[in-house]
């Protein structure tokens, strides 16, 4: 059986308390503020878990990609449209070039945004990851190249084109990010 204590404040009884210590089975009920423990059980959060003042993601984030985020030789791309995707540390390219004249020197098309970047403890100055192309209804298909890479720092797609000079060519890759979670960017 629980103590229980009347508090009182200048003769007025306030409200009686039971100690917690004479609970039968508190340590073993309540999750404490600190300290390990092991908790059984499905726990549905509601607002939301974080670990370490940062949310463990359970969102899929997705940027879409356009015409305006073309860099280097933008006049050799008639259009550039696609995604990129971020589920915890994974993130996945997928991309239309459409080609307009030839670009084989490789340069770099896309750069990557805050919260896409590859990570960057695979080297200390170059990393890349292949990328899956293909071009639409043509035979130079084996002519077309891609990769992500990371550079200093700097991380971005990389497109070459071989003798291919006109038509769409689709580009999808996959990496992992250590990047922080993207801020402003949609929810699937």
């Amino acid at each position: 059986m629980a103590d229980i204590v009347q508090l009182e404040e200048k003769g007025n009884l306030l409200y009686p308390k039971t100690h917690t210590s004479a609970i039968d089975g508190f340590d073993e009920t309540v999750v404490k503020k600190t300290g390990n423990e092991d908790i059984a059980g499905v726990k549905n959060f509601k607002d939301g878990i974080q670990v370490n003042n940062r949310e463990i993601v359970n969102k899929t984030y997705f940027k879409e990609i356009t015409n305006a985020d073309r860099t280097g030789n933008a006049a050799s791309f008639g259009n550039l449209y696609g995604n990129i995707y971020r589920v915890g540390n994974l993130v996945k390219l997928q991309l239309r070039i459409n080609l307009i004249s030839n670009n084989n020197d490789g340069q770099m098309i896309y750069k990557l945004p805050k919260g896409y970047k590859m990570i960057d403890q695979h080297a200390e100055n170059f990393y890349i990851t292949p990328c899956s192309c293909i071009m639409w209804n043509t035979v130079s298909r084996s002519k077309l190249w891609g990769f992500v890479e990371w550079n200093k720092g700097d991380s971005g797609l990389r497109f070459f084109t071989g003798d291919v000079n006109t038509g769409n060519s689709y580009v999808e890759a996959t990496w992992i990010t250590n990047d922080p979670y993207p801020i402003d960017d949609k929810f699937v």
